[in-house]
């Protein structure tokens, strides 16, 4: 994301903040930066494909939050600008796990799996939805706040999902690729 974009967005919520800085974030797949101001916290701006995603994504985070110890920064803003939507969310330090989980000594790899064991844990007990796949937020009044799984066919959804996860995987999984590629095709009622 470039800085003019950044700096315009955060504008738009905070006209009154002196932007002294915009950091691109490399990771990820959706142009991200962090916003730097010269006397307050800084904020994170992060772009989506569709109004929807991010107020779909902000409602989950918000549900996140209410219900869970899950450490997530707040969504403070959305919208959408020049056909770009938005989100500005708090900042949070921390490290990225991507490049340094495996280089960890063994302890912290261990002290790490535990906190998202129990924090998956805790988002298992606290969502439960009817269905599987991608969330959206439920249609009407008052389902406005309620996030529903967009598909009931999970085996379909499953699939696909192991197919994507394999094509992601690093190059250190390549010698693995036929093992993995059958996993993620194993439909429910063969195993």
């Amino acid at each position: 994301m470039n800085e003019s974009l950044a700096t315009d967005i955060v504008g738009r919520h905070y006209p009154h903040r002196t932007v002294v800085g915009v950091e691109p974030v490399a990771s990820g797949h959706r142009p991200t930066a962090v916003v730097r101001f010269a006397d307050r916290s800084p904020l994170v701006v992060q772009c989506s494909e569709t109004i929807e995603a991010v107020r779909t994504e902000a409602a989950l985070v918000s549900a996140v939050r209410d219900r869970t110890d899950v450490p997530v920064p707040a969504v403070v803003a959305t919208g959408s600008r020049d056909g770009r939507a938005y989100a500005i969310s708090e900042f949070r330090p921390g490290t990225d796990l991507h490049t340094t989980f495996a280089d960890s000594p063994p302890t912290v790899r261990r002290y790490i799996a535990r906190q998202f064991g129990r924090y998956l844990g805790e988002l298992h007990t606290a969502f439960a939805f009817d269905g599987c796949g991608e969330l959206a937020r439920a249609s009407g009044p008052a389902g406005a706040g309620r996030l529903v799984a967009a598909s009931d066919t999970s085996e379909t959804w499953l699939v696909e999902y192991g197919r994507r996860a394999v094509e992601r995987l690093p190059a250190a999984f390549d010698p693995f690729g036929t093992d993995c590629a059958t996993v993620s095709t194993l439909r429910p009622s063969t195993r």
